[in-house]
């Protein structure tokens, strides 16, 4: 945010509590970290998709390979192109565009044929959506896997929903259900470019890599 060291300095002047910032390639290093230690996978593509970025990190051998912070998130995204109620086609396809277009620029991950490991809450919803849908019984997201043919079901599921309809969708959180459409997106697009067959979901990320 463009005010965000105005942000820190008023909580410190108010609560004495020092706020630290940290910056999109350090995010990555925390959620590498949270997952190398709590999955068995040798060579994936993390992603950590947020509501203004997504982090993307290349694994090979259980190392960081290399990773980058992308400027799209699945607030940011929707806030930008989806100006009434619903996504017109119209605006779905730019975003389509964009999000292409911002990948695209990351040459290491083309055609890198390795399993996605979504951490964060729209990997969770993703795996909690179609875990009710095959009656799954288990609760836990972690480790859970999706496979492309039936995410892209689910996608083609929220597309052709209203927000109110999206919202009674089984595993879907009903706040998630206004900005799903948009983070399912960049989820398809990494899928597209990465060449990757299968989604895991990973129940740590962040909090535990810190």
């Amino acid at each position: 945010a463009s005010n965000g060291d105005d942000f820190i300095q008023r909580v410190l002047d108010e609560t004495g509590v020092e706020l630290e910032c940290i910056s999109g390639e350090e995010e990555a290093r925390l959620g590498f970290l949270g997952v190398i230690n709590t999955i068995g996978l040798k060579n994936f593509v993390i992603f950590d998709l947020g509501g203004a970025s997504t982090e993307v990190t290349l694994v090979k051998n259980r190392q960081i390979e290399q990773s980058v912070s992308l400027p799209i998130g699945a607030l940011t995204l929707t806030g930008t192109y989806q100006k009434g109620g619903e996504f017109t086609d119209k605006e779905y396809q730019n975003m389509v565009k964009a999000i292409k277009k911002t990948i695209a620029s990351h040459k290491w991950l083309k055609n890198a044929k390795m399993p996605l490991l979504g951490i964060g809450g729209t990997a969770r919803n993703i795996a909690r959506m179609d875990q009710r849908k095959l009656n799954y019984p288990i609760t836990k997201s972690h480790s859970y896997e999706i496979p492309y043919h039936r995410f892209m079901e689910l996608l083609d599921d929220v597309k052709s929903k209203p927000l109110e309809q999206r919202k009674k969708i089984n595993g879907l959180s009903s706040e998630r259900a206004d900005i799903i459409i948009a983070g399912m997106t960049i989820v398809q697009e990494l899928f597209n470019y990465v060449n990757s067959k299968t989604l895991v979901v990973g129940g740590s990320g962040l909090r535990e890599g810190l």
